[in-house]
């Protein structure tokens, strides 16, 4: 798994690559956790190169998204392939985690939305 961290209008945006297995999940955590822990109120998670992700991850994106909410943020997932959104769907999580097509569209509900 690869982490690439940017900025786009001053959200973090996290590009995430490969597969998020049981032993990739605590550096996901970790890097999350850091976001949060400098007062991030929302995150993107680009998913379009994710191939696999493990319930570990899943648990510990919405732990992380608790923890925004909490603040009055969440995180907002970009790019989602349709397997990983149809389990997301599966797991009745379509609802918690907002997905949208594109990073410009998740950034752009953040901005319309702080």
């Amino acid at each position: 798994m690869e982490i690439e961290e940017k900025r786009i209008q001053e959200v973090p945006v996290l590009t995430v690559e490969g597969r998020i297995g049981y032993d990739e999940t605590p550096r996901l955590k970790d890097t999350l956790s850091q976001l949060v822990e400098q007062g991030h109120k929302y995150l993107v998670l680009d998913m379009k190169n994710v191939s696999f992700m493990c319930s570990w991850a899943i648990g510990s994106i919405l732990t992380t998204n608790g923890r925004l909410r909490k603040n009055s943020g969440e995180i907002r997932l970009s790019r989602i392939k349709p397997e990983l959104k149809e389990l997301l769907d599966l797991l009745g999580l379509h609802g918690t985690l907002k997905s949208y097509p594109s990073t410009k569209e998740a950034v752009r509900a953040i901005r319309e939305s702080d």
